[in-house]
């Protein structure tokens, strides 16, 4: 599934570059254009759906492990994030893109694009769309998704009124619909940007079926980024998550924000070089129960000599407690997942949205530009 929504976000980035040959794509976190807003948000998605039920493949046991709630926690939470990290910041390196004519009858446009992972590692991917504008004859028509059931104990409930539903102010400007072909698997994409109140609101959800998907919004306040993710399974609103693009000093830090019913946590990402190999960096704060945990965990690919197969090593130092190492599974992608169509128009705010719009003034206090890590975990 991760290459499912990876593949949106070129098919979608591709639009811009309809009439080039071949692109590099270095600024990969300006977003002038909406396809790069649809390119991060479809590796967030998809990786998020991908990941969520990983488990972990080995405890190292020449160091300490802390079998506690709080590591518990941290580490689960994380690990559908390292991939989608790991590809979102090594963008910088460059992303190729190459159209051609289209020899599906079905889609007008093909593109081939290429992007590097941590090891340096080219991933190819093959894309045939359509794009549908506002102005066309066609009708538009979206898939229907029933409303997620929100469970209690994971998220605050939340009153909503129903004539919010669908904004009839709400102005549809295209959708884009295509097919991806990795590795000889196929999977259906799609994606749609819309004005409302005179804003631009980019969406899109990234399926399993009707009732596990991955759904992303993107805003752009205050000068800052932000993309709202929520994770659906089994019909339930299981996790929302806030993601930030912060740059200073030609660094870039992308800040993830994830609420679970009344837990709440802050991870900071950063891509480091320590003497020729490709790390991520990230410091953590979860508020668990009313606990708070701070660290560091350094996270690396390991590549398996015997085997080729890779891992994330993942070295974690608790402010408060022993370091450890942690083990994790990479590219452990689905064969079997069914995929349905496309996705459908859910333009209810989440719960992190209506919190957001009234803490604009809190957000500025973020601050991960230093070494310390903030004190509170509030999102």
């Amino acid at each position: 599934m991760k290459k499912l929504l990876f593949g949106i976000s070129v098919l979608l980035l591709t639009i811009t570059l309809a009439a080039c040959t071949g692109t590099s794509y270095a600024a990969a976190f300006d977003f002038e254009t909406d396809q790069e807003v649809f390119g991060f948000a479809a590796i967030s998605t998809s990786s998020i759906l991908e990941n969520s039920s990983v488990q972990p493949l080995s405890q190292e046991s020449g160091m300490t492990q802390l079998d506690t709630k709080m590591n518990s926690m941290t580490l689960e939470e994380i690990q559908p994030y390292l991939e989608m990290f790991e590809e979102l910041l090594t963008q910088n390196q460059g992303l190729t893109v190459v159209e051609t004519v289209s020899e599906d009858p079905l889609y007008t446009t093909k593109v081939e694009f290429t992007v590097s992972n941590l090891l340096g590692e080219p991933v190819v991917y093959t894309m045939f769309y359509n794009q549908t504008l506002k102005n066309d004859d066609a009708v538009i028509e979206e898939p229907v998704v029933d409303e997620p059931v929100v469970d209690e104990p994971v998220v605050n409930e939340t009153e909503v009124d129903e004539t919010d539903d669908l904004d009839d102010e709400d102005e549809l400007e295209y959708i884009i619909e295509g097919i991806l072909f990795i590795d000889g698997a196929e999977y259906q994409v799609y994606g749609k940007k819309e004005m409302e109140d005179g804003e631009e609101k980019l969406t899109f959800k990234s399926m399993i079926d009707e009732n596990n998907y991955v759904e992303s919004k993107y805003k752009t306040e205050d000068g800052e980024t932000k993309f709202y993710i929520t994770v659906v399974q089994n019909g339930i609103l299981v996790s929302e998550s806030k993601i930030k693009i912060e740059s200073e000093d030609n660094e870039t830090k992308i800040v993830l924000e994830y609420n679970a019913g009344l837990n709440e946590s802050k991870y900071s990402f950063k891509l480091e070089n320590e003497d020729g190999v490709n790390l991520l960096m990230i410091k953590y704060e979860v508020l668990n129960d009313g606990t708070l945990e701070t660290g560091k965990i350094k996270v690396e690919v390991i590549v398996d000599e015997l085997t080729g197969v890779t891992s994330y090593q993942l070295f974690v130092e608790p402010d408060n407690d022993d370091a450890f190492e942690h083990e994790e599974d990479r590219n452990n992608h689905s064969e079997d997942d069914d995929h349905d169509d496309d996705d459908s128009e859910d333009n209810e705010e989440s719960e992190y949205e209506q919190e957001d719009e009234s803490e604009d003034n809190d957000e500025n206090e973020d601050d991960y530009s230093n070494d310390d890590v903030t004190t509170g975990a509030t999102v």
